[in-house]
């Protein structure tokens, strides 16, 4: 722990506060393995920097599978169909998580509960494991020791008085749930709080779970509401750290996070040009190539630096490496994917 804290502090050192900086392409690394496949969900990437994404095969996007891109452009798929037990069949992926040793994927059967799959790094299946949950778990992270982190919803009334709680808690490395975790998304009287915060555009459902990320032997859980709240939990599963971040504008959401040595970016996301604004009828558009990435240090929350995209830099978020490079997941014009990196440098 110290020395994360000790490259947090020369982070400080070496990224003063400044204005916006702009993220230049340096680098194309080609990824022709994935072809004509449309990508579902958000992107991650493990600690060697290999981009993680799930795809559906067009045009029938029920039959998805997780691939990994290598930084060298190599390609390895981890696929539930691998689960060779007749009685587990049918599944339906709902997220996934990378540590040192495996790969997990979170799925789940319509009729008899939740389950997480673990596959080798090279995509062998390992086994699995139900998992004891009294709630609909949607996403979810892997604590160092094995033990999972799941957040998901409940659904309580039915009718008119049906409403939805987000609830996050943890389970062994055995799937037997231990505890459910309180995380308090209000903003504290004293806590730094957006002087223009406003609830964001869209929200698709009365819970946004936002995104989880493993640091450390610590779990970082940012909640999407309208002043962002970032959650730290540690491998007891207690609440070790809450931050309230600030967003670059009121009108930005949150598209993603990732978290290294010592520091946290998150994608902010805006509204794009004459995209229909709060309280208009109709979903509102959001232009990713017009992202910030807010950058933020991870044992106090003060933010370190802010960038912005070159024009035509485009693809997903996919990778920070805590030292101020940004990996992007794009597409080739035959339609393969790309690995793009960028840098302000």
């Amino acid at each position: 722990m110290l020395s994360l804290r000790l490259s947090a502090v020369l982070a400080l050192i070496a990224w003063p506060l400044s204005a916006q900086r702009v993220l230049q392409p340096f680098k194309e690394i080609p990824a022709p393995g994935i072809a004509n496949a449309v990508s579902m969900g958000s992107t991650r990437c493990d600690s060697h920097g290999d981009i993680y994404i799930r795809i559906a095969s067009a045009p029938d996007l029920t039959v998805q599978l997780l691939t990994r891109i290598g930084r060298d452009g190599s390609i390895a798929t981890f696929n539930p169909e691998k689960v060779t037990d007749p009685a587990l069949q049918g599944w339906l992926f709902l997220d996934f998580a990378v540590t040192g040793d495996a790969v997990w994927l979170l799925a789940a059967r319509r009729s008899d509960g939740s389950y997480i799959l673990r596959f080798s790094l090279q995509g062998d299946y390992k086994g699995v494991l139900k998992l004891e949950a009294d709630f609909y778990p949607e996403q979810f992270a892997v604590f160092d020791a094995g033990d999972f982190l799941i957040s998901g919803t409940e659904r309580k009334g039915r009718g008119a008085n049906e409403q939805f709680r987000a609830v996050t808690a943890m389970f062994d490395k055995h799937g037997k749930f231990l505890k459910r975790i309180e995380l308090d998304e209000e903003v504290k009287p004293g806590e730094k709080t957006p002087a223009s915060a406003q609830p964001y555009l869209e929200v698709s459902s009365p819970i946004t779970l936002g995104t989880a990320e493993s640091y450390g032997g610590e779990i970082y859980v940012l909640r999407a509401t309208a002043s962002p709240v970032l959650f730290v939990i540690s491998s007891a599963g207690t609440l070790a750290r809450r931050f309230v971040l600030e967003p670059p504008s009121p009108d930005s959401r949150i598209g993603a996070m990732r978290v290294a040595q010592g520091q946290i970016a998150v994608e902010f996301v805006k509204p794009a040009p004459g995209a229909k604004q709060s309280g208009a009828e109709g979903p509102v558009l959001y232009a990713f190539s017009g992202s910030v990435y807010v950058v933020y240090d991870a044992f106090h929350g003060d933010k370190l630096a802010d960038y912005t995209r070159a024009p035509g830099l485009l693809g997903s978020f996919a990778c920070f490496d805590g030292r101020g490079g940004f990996d992007f997941l794009g597409e080739a014009e035959s339609g393969t994917r790309k690995i793009i990196r960028a840098s302000a440098n």
